[in-house]
């Protein structure tokens, strides 16, 4: 038997080889030259690029009404993500508002807050974020207390809906 018959290496390494075939990715061109290739290849990686990070189909016009219901139970109070569960969900909080602001311009928010099984309107559905902003700010972890209840907040954001 000839020692060229037998496949060096593991079998996989022919398979990861054959997938890797370079002459079908680069091209020459008539001067030899794979600079064409190349080119082609980085505006398809950018154009790829582009593509994924471009923000999702979003209509414009829409009236939105939205009620952020924040839990204030004990267990926001939490240290367990520093500084707080509750100054981090702020923090997404505010976050979230300026994109939604920005993509919803004519949206109305609202926040519920719910502690001690009961849930209480913080700020009535508004379009002005800034004093929703505001009003997150007030939240703190000495009123986080009791239960958390999201059937109480539901039946309250839905009471606010029908006014």
């Amino acid at each position: 038997m000839n020692d060229d018959d037998e496949p060096e290496g593991y079998t996989w390494e022919v398979d990861y080889a054959d997938g890797l075939n370079i002459r079908d990715v680069l091209r020459e061109d008539e001067s030899g030259s794979i600079e064409k290739s190349v080119a082609k290849l980085i505006l398809d990686a950018k154009r790829k690029k582009r593509l994924n990070n471009r923000p999702a189909k979003v209509r414009l016009g829409i009236m939105r009404y939205v009620y952020l219901v924040i839990d204030c139970s004990f267990s926001m109070a939490d240290k367990s993500i520093q500084p707080s569960r509750l100054a981090v969900t702020i923090k997404a909080l505010n976050q979230f508002l300026d994109k939604f602001s920005e993509q919803n311009p004519i949206s109305q928010v609202g926040v519920v807050v719910c502690r001690d099984k009961r849930a209480e309107r913080l700020i009535p559905l508004t379009g002005n974020v800034r004093l929703v902003k505001e009003s997150l700010s007030t939240i703190t972890e000495l009123l986080c207390h009791g239960e958390f209840s999201l059937h109480n907040s539901l039946m309250a954001t839905i009471r606010s809906l029908h006014y």
